[in-house]
């Protein structure tokens, strides 16, 4: 379901998984910004629906790079 599956995470689709995607993320979570480029790609866990969940996953991607 990825546009590009080697990118899970990238929510601004700009080719990397950055702080911006978790800012992005982290905004539309919680209204601050009605922003989200793709939410298949915020969708880390695949459940099709954005919470903190993926917040959580998507700053262990961060951690982990």
């Amino acid at each position: 379901p990825y546009e590009n599956d080697d990118l899970p995470g990238d929510c601004n689709l700009d080719g990397e998984v950055t702080v911006a995607d978790a800012v992005m993320l982290q905004k539309w979570l919680l209204t601050e910004s009605d922003e989200m480029t793709s939410w298949r790609h915020a969708d880390i866990n695949r459940d099709n629906r954005l919470s903190a969940v993926d917040l959580t996953l998507l700053k262990r991607l961060l951690l982990n790079k």
